[in-house]
C-alpha cells in the first residue's frame, strides 16, 4: 500500500485540483467503504476531508474526527502486527489525551493511560475506538466521524504473512464495535481494495469487484484537468506522453490519469518512467501465490485485452488464488476492468473485459512475471 500519499502530491497543490469533494460520493451509509488505486491521492483527500469536518461550513458546525491511519501496518508476523496496531492506537489516544483523559471515571483513567503506555490488554485495544468515541461524544456533545485510512492493509499483509485468521479476529472485533454505534456519526473506511459493504457488518470481510469505475477512479485527474496542470508548467505538449504512461483508466465520464504518477513525472523533469512502487510484489512476492493460470493471464494481457470470469466477491482470506490475485491487481490499478456483466443467474461471478491501462502498469507487470 502507499506509505504516504499525502506527500506524493501535496507539493503541487497550487496547480493540482482539489478532489476532496469526490469523497461525498461515498458518504452515504453509516459505515461506508471506499477504494481507489494506489497513488490516486486518497490519503491527501482524506486528510483534507478531516479538516473540513472539523471546521464545518456555513450550514453545519464542525464535528470531532477520529482519524486512524492503518496504511503502514504491513508486518510479516502476528507479533509485529499486534505491535503496530497497539502503537497506532496509542498515538491516537495520545493525540486526544488532553481533551479526553479528564472525562474518564472510576477504572477508566488507568485504562486510558494503559493504552498509551502499552500495558493494556489486547481486548482493550480492540475496543479502543468505541471507548474513545464515547469520550469524544461526551466532551463535545456531538458524535465524531471516524475515518480509517488503509482499512484493508492489515488483512492483505496478514494473508501473505500466514496469520490472516488471527489478524482478522482483531480487526473484525475492532471494526465491529462501530456497527450502529450511537457515539459515532459516520465511519469512512478507505483502502486500495473495495470492501463489500454488507461484510463490514460482521463475518469475514469480502473484497467486492463490482465497484463502478466512476467511483473507483473518482480521485483521478480528467484529461481536461491534466491539460490544465501541464499548461501551468508550460508543457501542454506532453499530454499524449502522459496519457500513454499514466492514463488509460476509463470511466463513464472519460479517461482518468493517476495523480501520484503525474506528480512524480513532473518532479522528474517531465521524464517518462515507472514511478510507482510495485506494492503487489512487495506484499506477495514474485512466486508466493502466482499460479500457472495467473501468469498466463498476465502474459496475454501484455499483448492485449482479455475476457476473464472472476468472482463478484472474494473473502480476503481466500485471495491466494489465481482469480483472487488478478482481482487484487485490478483494485491496485495495475489492470483495469473495462466492463463487467453477470456470468451466472445468481450474480456470483462476473464476465470481465480486462486490460493493462498504461505503460507504467505494463512495467509493473513485467517486473512481476519476469
Amino acid at each position: 500500500m502507499p506509505t504516504n500519499e499525502s506527500s506524493t502530491i501535496s507539493g503541487e497543490t497550487n496547480v493540482f485540483p482539489d478532489k476532496t469533494s469526490a469523497l461525498r460520493l461515498f458518504f452515504k451509509g453509516f459505515i461506508t467503504p471506499m477504494a481507489c488505486p494506489e497513488d490516486f491521492g486518497k490519503s491527501l483527500a482524506l486528510s483534507r476531508a478531516k479538516e473540513r469536518i472539523l471546521q464545518g461550513d456555513g450550514t453545519r458546525p464542525g464535528r470531532p474526527v477520529l482519524y486512524l491511519d492503518l496504511s503502514s501496518v504491513h508486518p510479516r508476523t502476528y507479533r509485529a502486527f499486534l505491535g503496530s496496531m497497539k502503537a497506532i492506537i496509542a498515538e491516537l489516544y495520545r493525540h486526544h489525551e488532553a481533551e479526553c483523559l479528564p472525562l474518564c471515571r472510576f477504572y477508566e483513567p488507568k485504562l486510558y493511560s494503559g493504552i498509551i503506555s502499552g500495558e493494556a490488554d489486547k481486548l482493550d485495544y480492540m475496543d479502543a475506538i468505541d471507548f474513545l468515541a464515547r469520550l469524544m461524544h461526551k466532551r463535545y456533545g456531538s458524535t465524531p466521524v471516524v475515518i480509517i485510512d488503509g482499512a484493508d492493509t492489515p488483512l492483505l499483509y496478514a494473508l501473505s504473512g500466514g496469520y490472516y485468521e488471527k489478524a482478522h479476529a482483531f480487526i473484525s472485533h475492532m471494526y465491529g464495535t462501530m456497527n450502529d454505534n450511537r457515539d459515532i456519526k459516520k465511519c469512512l473506511m478507505s483502502g486500495t481494495t473495495y470492501m463489500n459493504h454488507c461484510s463490514l457488518h460482521g463475518g469475514h470481510y469480502l473484497m467486492d469487484n463490482c465497484l463502478p469505475s466512476s467511483l473507483r477512479y473518482s480521485l483521478g485527474f480528467s484529461v481536461r484537468e491534466t491539460v490544465d496542470i501541464l499548461a501551468s508548467y508550460g508543457r501542454a505538449d506532453k499530454l499524449d506522453e502522459v496519457l500513454f504512461w499514466y492514463g488509460g483508466y476509463l470511466t463513464e465520464e472519460g479517461e482518468k490519469v493517476c495523480p501520484g504518477s503525474l506528480a512524480a513525472y513532473i518532479r522528474g523533469g517531465f521524464t517518462p518512467g515507472c514511478y510507482r512502487k510495485n506494492t503487489f510484489l512487495d506484499i506477495y512476492g514474485r512466486q508466493a501465490y502466482a499460479g500457472e493460470k495467473f501468469h498466463g493471464w498476465l502474459t496475454q494481457l501484455l499483448t492485449g485485452p482479455l475476457q476473464i470470469i472472476i468472482p463478484r466477491n472474494i473473502c480476503y482470506g481466500d485471495l491466494a488464488t489465481d482469480e483472487g490475485m488478478l482481482s487484487v491487481m485490478c483494485h491496485y490499478g495495475y489492470l483495469d476492468i473495462r466492463s463487467a456483466v453477470p456470468a451466472d443467474d445468481f450474480f456470483y461471478e462476473l464476465k470481465c473485459d480486462i486490460a493493462v491501462p498504461n505503460q507504467e502498469a505494463r512495467s509493473l507487470i513485467h517486473d512481476l512475471i519476469r
